[in-house]
């Protein structure tokens, strides 16, 4: 199902000419690919997304920014403290 849905998920972006998500839904079909056909399917896909946005290759990733990583400070807490 992770397959399916990330093809869809690719070609609704790609409708949007949101090329960089539909090449990152098209990264999830491949590594959810069971088979060679369905691995050479999404190869033709990312060609026809990279030729679509004129692009030669894929754009670097961009790393996320977790704020999760960062450090808890005292603003942080909607909950005053007592001294």
């Amino acid at each position: 199902m992770a397959y399916r849905y990330a093809l869809l998920a690719s070609e609704g972006a790609s409708a949007r000419c949101a090329y960089d998500e539909a090449l990152s839904w098209l990264d999830l079909a491949a590594s959810s690919a069971d088979s060679l056909q369905d691995a050479e399917a999404v190869d033709r896909r990312t060609a026809r997304i990279l030729e679509l946005a004129g692009w030669r290759e894929a754009p670097p990733v961009r790393a996320r920014v977790s704020l999760t990583m960062r450090r808890v400070e005292q603003d942080d807490l909607d909950l005053p403290l007592r001294a």
